[in-house]
């Protein structure tokens, strides 16, 4: 075995949540791409905005910032970019 070297690993991603109490993403989860990481950013951010708006009340404004290892934002899953809202006229 090779010391310290990771075989066949995949990267690192860091979901953090920004909402009223931002919460960073201390141990992460590993992904094979970006695309399955926003993905799973994706499906956060709609399960967060389901359980605010049990509460009665939802902010779009909230957010989970997709970050690699490394530091490197992938991207940002907005709360109302998630969802899909109709009935509002």
């Amino acid at each position: 075995m090779l010391d310290g070297a990771k075989l066949d690993s995949m990267p690192r991603y860091y979901l953090h949540v920004h909402d009223e109490t931002d919460t960073i993403d201390e141990e992460g989860a590993d992904f094979p791409t970006d695309e399955f990481a926003l993905g799973r950013g994706l499906r956060e951010a709609r399960e967060l905005a389901g359980e605010d708006a049990k509460t009665g009340k939802l902010n779009l404004n909230h957010s989970i910032i997709i970050a690699s290892e490394g530091g490197r934002i992938v991207g940002e899953i907005k709360f109302r970019d998630a969802v899909h809202i109709e009935g509002l006229v």
